[in-house]
């Protein structure tokens, strides 16, 4: 399970996707096809258990960040968690701004996200 933009991976019974390196110039069908291929996952992965690694990412924009929100209401209809791992200082700070800090799991390791997501 992946695409040209996204690494997917399972590590210890959590799916686990890895940004890219930007996501503040996606051209509109890259932008969609990664938020449809995050929903599908969001709908069927098993457990409901989401992680993103940012550690690739420098930066993303706002419609983007929108995106996930509509991944997170996906998993919550679930009863799964999504957690955000190993952003970069910019990145970490649009997800203290946006206050997305206080309703997902952020961390600055995959491994502490896998744990705190599985608990």
């Amino acid at each position: 399970m992946c695409n040209s933009t996204l690494e997917c991976l399972v590590q210890d019974g959590v799916t686990v996707v890895v940004l890219n390196e930007s996501y503040d110039n996606l051209d509109d069908a890259a932008l969609k096809a990664d938020s449809d291929f995050l929903l599908e996952a969001a709908s069927t992965v098993d457990p409901p258990l989401l992680v993103l690694d940012m550690s690739n990412t420098k930066f993303f924009a706002s419609e983007f960040l929108g995106r996930l929100f509509r991944v997170w209401q996906r998993l919550q209809k679930r009863k799964g968690k999504l957690a955000v791992c190993a952003a970069s200082e910019l990145c970490g700070e649009i997800l203290s701004v946006t206050r997305v800090d206080s309703i997902w799991t952020v961390t600055k390791t995959r491994d502490e996200a896998i744990e705190q997501i599985k608990s």
